[in-house]
């Protein structure tokens, strides 16, 4: 019974730590989806200090280079199931230099075919995203 309760404990504490990555395309004008596959994807690397990692990568899939690195914490977070306006920066100190480089979202998720697309904030810089198929 010991070795059972220390195994559900491990268990418990690895899935702290595991990560939950979610990636989108970006575009600058909607129209150039399939041709430019640049994506943003979300890490969480601590869900108990909502601490996330934002990538940014262009090219294609074999040869894709990393554009910019986040290490931000999860500032405020969307209430309802069909959208998502997480907003994510620097939570301390809250009168950082870099507090203008948040990153904010602001989409919608089909609650049927869970793709989601919306317009995503990057400092001052207006991007689209959609859901990577």
């Amino acid at each position: 019974m010991k070795k059972l309760m220390l195994l559900v404990v491990a268990l418990a504490s690895v899935s702290a730590f595991a990560s939950d990555e979610t990636c989108y395309q970006v575009s600058a004008d909607r129209r150039a989806w399939s041709r430019t596959p640049e994506t943003l994807c979300v890490t969480t690397t601590d869900s108990r200090t909502n601490q996330v990692e934002i990538v940014l990568k262009s090219g294609m899939p074999f040869s894709q280079q990393t554009v910019a690195t986040f290490n931000y914490n999860l500032l405020s977070a969307a209430r309802c199931m069909d959208c998502n306006q997480n907003v994510y920066g620097v939570a301390n100190p809250s009168n950082s230099t870099f507090n203008a480089l948040a990153i904010r979202f602001n989409g919608k998720r089909d609650m049927q075919t869970m793709q989601e697309s919306g317009v995503v904030q990057i400092g001052g810089t207006k991007l689209f995203y959609q859901s990577i198929r």
